[in-house]
């Protein structure tokens, strides 16, 4: 694609053309992440975040930056503008999450054409196209296979940190500047977004030093390093002189939100500050034993191929950002996502060097392999194409049906966030207080772990002012993830 940037200089329009042609499968698999994100973009119920990043999104374009300054503000942005564009609310927000995941897709097709070659390329990328990269229903009101149908801080992240690795590979051989330019802007622009994206920048400057051992290689390293923060102090550019004011609240809460855990359930028990294989047990509860063992495997066999430079760029990342994660003490289901690309590409690699043995066994397990992660791609599209409202997105249907349209919904966990579906109906209180007479209770998964009340102190008031315990209402209708009781 660089010709086509290079016509003024004399190259043809034919010549360009040839050059976009031969990047056809790329687009193929970017245009598969786009038709399967917009299937039924508005049916998943939300992460319980979403409705709080969407609504903040809105404020930012309105000049109201007071709110989530906890996190950098580039993916909040994205989230605004998309609803100045396709219209207020959650699936206008997703189309920048999704919009990230089409690129991603082609940055991973870029990845492995250069890694692998471009006959694996095509088929590698449109199985991660497809390949379920699900929450699961323990952190989410719905299994989400595909992070990009959510308007998630990581589906933006991630896109630019693929990005600065690309521009990474490309630098490690091509020593014009444009390349340590691309890896400090999309540095930059990683961790404007969530600060995980700063990981990406060490091992890239690292590995374009050991590479090339040039005067040129450190200047290009420290000027990349310097351009992404730039980039990064640019993001805040709107806040004008309360930009100084927004870092140390960045900072500030940073530290009091690691300090302070984040509880959640992991293995069948309940931490504020979990344990460090987390991420690990997170990738195997939400994809499986089998799954999870192939891909790991295949990352594996990968192992050989690090003595190439951009090989060994691609696993130096990955792995920095893994043992970041692991010892992080606060390790969400959802930031695993930030990694998968790269781990994706890491096991295309290893079936490669699976296949390469020649051996007949060697190339049987190679395709058997490569075959069941395509077996998943493949079930995660018919989930995706057969989705179907659950959890909270669900409630007020069947509300509707059990003729309790008109009832107060009492919601255990995020009752704020809740109210994107279920209006103001929804209201909330303290642990143990009486519920209001006639209302609704709504549970989320795991929360008499996650939010501790003892059911004996739980009280519903019946229509006739009767007291009653969750015991003697209606049985829990089961909506997925959640629990509907009934009085």
């Amino acid at each position: 694609m660089a010709g086509c940037a290079g016509y003024v200089g004399g190259v043809s329009w034919g010549v360009c053309l040839e050059r976009v042609k031969e990047q056809w499968p790329g687009f193929g698999a970017a245009g598969a992440t786009l038709l399967l994100g917009l299937w039924r973009l508005d049916v998943p119920t939300p992460h319980f975040d979403e409705p709080l990043y969407v609504a903040v999104g809105r404020r930012y374009l309105d000049g109201d930056l007071n709110h989530t300054l906890e996190h950098p503000p580039i993916a909040t942005y994205a989230f605004g503008v998309a609803q100045m564009l396709f219209g207020d609310g959650i699936p206008s927000a997703r189309l920048a999450s999704l919009a990230a995941g089409v690129v991603t897709t082609f940055l991973v097709w870029l990845l492995v054409s250069r890694l692998v070659s471009r006959s694996v390329a095509g088929f590698s990328a449109l199985v991660w196209a497809c390949l379920p990269q699900s929450l699961s229903a323990g952190e989410v009101a719905t299994i989400i296979e595909r992070p990009e149908t959510v308007a998630f801080l990581e589906s933006i992240t991630t896109m630019f940190m693929v990005a600065a690795v690309w521009a990474g590979v490309r630098a490690l051989s091509d020593e014009r500047w444009r390349w340590a330019v691309a890896v400090g802007v999309f540095v930059g622009l990683a961790t404007a977004t969530k600060l995980t994206g700063s990981l990406v920048g060490p091992p890239i400057v690292v590995a374009l030093w050991l590479t090339r051992r040039s005067r040129l290689s450190l200047y290009q390293g420290v000027s990349a390093a310097g351009i992404s923060l730039v980039t990064w102090a640019f993001a805040y550019a709107p806040y004008g002189r309360a930009a100084n004011e927004a870092w140390v609240a960045l900072w500030d809460a940073t530290i009091a939100h690691m300090e302070a855990g984040h509880r959640q359930y992991v293995a069948g028990a309940v931490y504020d500050n979990p344990p460090w294989w987390t991420p690990f047990w997170h990738h195997l509860d939400a994809d499986g034993l089998l799954l999870s063992a192939v891909l790991v495997g295949l990352v594996l066999l990968s192992v050989p191929r690090w003595r190439q430079p951009e090989v060994a760029l691609v696993a130096g990342t990955a792995a920095v950002v893994v043992s970041a994660l692991c010892l992080s003490s606060i390790q969400l289901r959802h930031y695993r996502l930030v990694v998968l690309p790269l781990l994706f590409v890491l096991a295309v690699v290893g079936a490669q060097v699976l296949w390469s043995r020649r051996e007949r066994v060697a190339r049987a397990a190679a395709v058997g392999a490569f075959g069941v992660v395509g077996l998943f791609a493949a079930d995660a599209v018919v989930d995706r194409l057969t989705l179907q409202p659950v959890g909270y997105a669900a409630v007020g249907e069947v509300l509707d049906v059990e003729g309790f349209g008109d009832r107060a919904v009492y919601v255990f966990g995020s009752p704020h966030l809740q109210r994107y579906y279920l209006g103001d109906r929804v209201i909330g209180g303290a642990a143990g207080e009486p519920i209001p007479v006639g209302a609704v209770v709504v549970t989320e998964q795991n929360w008499e772990l996650r939010f501790p009340v003892q059911r004996d102190r739980i009280v519903l008031w019946g229509p006739d002012g009767e007291q009653l315990s969750l015991s003697e209402a209606r049985d829990g209708r089961q909506l997925g993830p959640v629990t509907l009781w009934l009085p």
